[in-house]
């Protein structure tokens, strides 16, 4: 969409956004606000697609996270009257905050990836463990971190991490908590959820929008190698590459799971008129109860799984035949960023199992 119908980007209150603030970084990229909520409809859609468009991966997914997913994650588990101390000054774009919530484990699991809590004084937790972030939380500003926290009794709770923090130590994307105090304020009370995943209808939404950005990017990949499979001379006649070593690239599978993967997420976030979303599937349960997939989790195991191969495409034709590929995933970072949306596909299937009961 043209950037002319996106509404201006100005902040909400007289203080200034801070160069690692949301805000700002939106008006770097001349974009816009994101719409509120940014759940679904052909606003949400614009502007995942101006966001992509304008800011390669390493830059987009930590944006994405924090409308997407570290906002609406701690208004649907904290009271409107309670929330977090730094959650207002988020919601205005003024802080950056990240999700801790797909830390890599065996088990793909979002559950396994939490850190232990222990109850300290009177209604205060010390938290021990670690975590990965999407990015390193010293280069980006990031001033919390929504953490899937476990107690001693079994329960499954969210809480945010102020950044910086006694008892925590950042090394790059990694976060290692030691002792580290989070006052009952910052935690939720417990998840009803099963199996690890806090409110699911939410992180359905990120998989969603994690699709589309990682299905855009992907296209933006495939353009970019198919340019430069097109500009490339080799050989000592300086031909160009031949067909079967085109065919070799594989690049025709990946541009029509491409668009399917685009296609399917577009529909998903934004219905053609006078069509409702998509009724998520109900199949039984290991109890024969009937129970209903989450169709973002399956969106985001597909596109992230093809944004995954695409980067791993353009890394290999790097090496392999000094191809300079452009385009968003051209660095290393941005390869590295592309195996990080929705904590990358695997852990993506996990979550959709899980919702399966499967």
């Amino acid at each position: 969409m043209p950037r002319s119908t996106l509404a201006p980007a100005t902040p909400p209150t007289d203080r200034p956004a801070t160069s690692g603030s949301p805000l700002a970084r939106l008006r770097e990229a001349g974009l816009a606000s994101p719409p509120a909520p940014l759940a679904a409809g052909e606003g949400a859609v614009a502007w995942i697609e101006a966001l992509t468009a304008a800011l390669p991966p390493c830059r987009t997914l930590p944006l994405l996270e924090h409308f997407c997913g570290a906002l609406p994650l701690l208004a649907a588990a904290f009271p409107a009257s309670s929330q977090p101390r730094e959650v207002a000054p988020a919601r205005r774009g003024e802080v950056l905050l990240a999700l801790g919530l797909f830390t890599p484990n065996p088990a793909f699991s979002l559950g396994d990836g939490a850190m232990a809590a222990l109850p300290a004084g009177e209604d205060g937790f010390t938290l021990a463990g670690k975590i990965r972030l999407s990015s390193d939380p010293a280069a980006e500003g990031t001033r919390g971190v929504v953490v899937l926290l476990h107690l001693p009794d079994g329960q499954g709770r969210l809480g945010l991490l102020p950044l910086p923090a006694s008892g925590v130590e950042v090394r790059g994307s990694w976060l290692f908590a030691t002792g580290a105090p989070l006052a009952g304020s910052e935690v939720s009370g417990p998840l009803s959820s099963s199996g690890g995943i806090p409110t699911p209808e939410v992180l359905d939404r990120l998989a969603a929008t994690s699709a589309l950005a990682a299905a855009l990017h992907a296209r933006g990949g495939i353009t970019a190698l198919r340019r430069a499979a097109r500009e490339a001379t080799g050989g000592r006649d300086g031909a160009a590459l031949s067909s079967s070593q085109l065919v070799a690239m594989g690049l025709t599978e990946l541009e029509i799971e491409v668009a399917l993967a685009e296609s399917a997420a577009r529909q998903h976030l934004s219905p053609l008129p006078g069509e409702a979303p998509a009724a998520p599937p109900a199949v039984a349960g290991r109890g024969g109860e009937e129970v209903f997939g989450r169709p973002g989790l399956a969106l985001a195991t597909a596109a992230v799984g093809i944004l995954t191969a695409v980067a791993e495409r353009t890394a290999r034709l790097e090496v392999e035949a000094g191809l300079a590929v452009g385009g968003p995933l051209a660095t290393a970072r941005d390869r590295e960023a592309a195996r990080l949306f929705f904590g990358g596909p695997r852990m993506a299937e996990s979550a959709l199992a899980t919702s399966l009961d499967l």
